[in-house]
């Protein structure tokens, strides 16, 4: 199938050749304005600007060919303007950042046939600074002692030490000070030499704050009617205390194209201008500028479209857990705040009722053994993932056109090449998968098992809840199995999801 594609873009190359010489004295008479000759032009830009050329006297009807990338070698569209600005609704999943395009305008007589061909136009498309922050690797730096992190080495972290003595399991790397990958009467020592001392400097601080509270306006799950009203709102920084601020937005949208926006003035964004089709999850970075003093660190969400918003569940009581300052991880900040409340009962002036993990009314050691345990199992107690929805492209000419979305119930199948079994590997390859987020996990492992071939393909997702173009497929008639883990810290995985079998037809 790839090397058919290819035939026919080569002869088309070679048609629009001949073309181009015979009309090679008068081609001048059309200018291509943008992209001009030559440009590398941001996906974007082109989306909004679109094609533009100068036409000669007197044409009032003109064919736009391209050509290049995964666009396909017959295409072209008839216009009666000297600009062409659909892109986007249309055609702008061909268009690839990296990748060279020609294009090529020609002048229409009243029976719509060629009679004057432009020279042809390259251009590239190329990538923008992203706002996406770039992870940077873990500092491993030598333990000071401070383990609760107030920046001061005192009996707080006495106490923590204490919780975990004779630890191997490097369930607490910060008291384990002399780093022999034990916690006992060396580390004590190393200890009583740095109690009284400051602690660990407190990280730098951004000179701008982060823009806060980042919502989605009427909701963070839109229905595709709702996408013209659609709004992200936010509020400035809380320092400096000064005006002036202006804003950079950067949308990934479920296809992984950008939509970008800089300098904006105001403290909301309106991504939509009419009804958008493409349903899936939507990433955010936003991040503050100043004149004169800089840029804030990059603040991100998400929003979901969808064809219909379901109803919301009604929520169940959280189980106790040593989650103790609610912010939804379990670390020395719980230990910590554990310590303070250790030894006191309902009606102390101490006393936290997150800390009574034996719900009795007083905190003893019997919490303080839950809450080891609780510590120690921290990154192995991801619950797993369950399968959401599946994105199902609508292929033309071997090119997904639009998707449609199935929900995913167990037991969980999807059953592919339902209008026409030939399609079914295309449809496997393009296919979009969701699941849902896991509290506590930093990225998703994913297990892909082809069952008639008895072999194997993992990955991590990068943190997504999503993701597509990643099965591979190997055949027709083929039963994909896939199984989604969350990943904590350290990477260390939770439980298995359900597997989701996707079922390639024979052709």
């Amino acid at each position: 199938m790839k090397h058919t594609r290819t035939s026919h873009r080569c002869i088309f190359g070679i048609f629009c050749c001949l073309i181009l010489a015979a009309s090679s004295a008068s081609a001048q008479e059309i200018l291509h304005v943008y992209p001009a000759p030559g440009d590398s032009v941001l996906l974007q830009d082109l989306i909004e600007h679109g094609f533009e050329w100068q036409a000669p006297e007197g044409a009032q009807k003109f064919r736009l060919y391209i050509i290049g990338g995964d666009i396909p070698p017959n295409f072209k569209v008839d216009v009666e303007t000297t600009t062409y600005t659909q892109i986007f609704e249309q055609y702008s999943f061909w268009f690839k950042e990296g990748q060279t395009y020609t294009w090529t305008i020609a002048v229409l007589d009243a029976s719509n046939n060629p009679t004057l061909f432009s020279d042809g136009a390259v251009f590239q498309i190329i990538s923008d600074v992203s706002l996406i922050p770039t992870p940077t690797p873990l500092a491993q730096p030598t333990p000071s002692g401070d383990i609760d992190g107030s920046a001061f080495v005192d009996h707080q972290d006495m106490f923590i030490l204490s919780s975990f003595w004779m630890k191997t399991d490097g369930s607490m790397p910060a008291g384990d000070l002399n780093q022999d990958s034990i916690i006992n009467q060396n580390d004590l020592l190393v200890f009583h030499d740095r109690f009284g001392k400051p602690g660990d400097p407190p990280a730098p601080v951004s000179p701008i704050g982060k823009p806060r509270s980042l919502n989605y306006s009427p909701h963070a799950q839109v229905t595709i009617s709702e996408t013209p009203t659609f709004e992200i709102q936010w509020s400035a920084p809380a320092y400096p205390q000064a005006g002036g601020f202006v804003y950079d937005i950067l949308i990934i949208r479920p296809d992984g194209y950008k939509i970008e926006s800089k300098g904006i003035a105001s403290t909301s964004y309106k991504p939509f201008k009419s009804i958008i089709t493409l349903t899936g999850l939507y990433s955010v970075y936003l991040q503050a500028r100043l004149d004169g003093v800089g840029s804030s660190d990059i603040v991100s969400g998400q929003f979901e479209i969808v064809l219909f918003r379901q109803a919301q569940a009604t929520p169940t009581p959280v189980p106790q857990t040593a989650d103790i300052s609610g912010d939804d991880e379990i670390s020395a900040l719980d230990a910590a705040v554990f310590a303070k409340t250790y030894n006191t009962y309902k009606g102390h002036v101490s006393f936290n009722s997150l800390a009574d993990l034996q719900t009795d009314e007083r905190i003893d050691r019997n919490d303080l053994l839950l809450f080891q345990s609780y510590y120690a199992k921290r990154e192995r107690n991801l619950a797993p993932p369950t399968w959401i929805s599946a994105d199902i492209p609508v292929i033309v000419n071997g090119i997904p056109q639009e998707y449609n979305s199935v929900e995913l119930i167990t037991p969980y199948e999807l059953q592919l090449g339902q209008t026409d079994p030939k399609l079914g590997l295309a449809e496997s390859y393009y296919a979009r998968l969701t699941f849902s987020a896991v509290p506590g996990a930093i990225d998703y492992y994913i297990t892909v098992h082809y069952e008639k071939r008895e072999r194997n393909l993992d990955f991590f997702t990068g943190g997504q809840t999503t993701f597509t173009e990643k099965l591979i497929p190997m055949g027709h008639d083929e039963v994909i199995a896939i199984e989604v883990q969350a990943a904590g810290e350290g990477l260390q995985l939770g439980e298995k999801s359900e597997a989701l079998r996707v079922i390639i037809p024979p052709n």
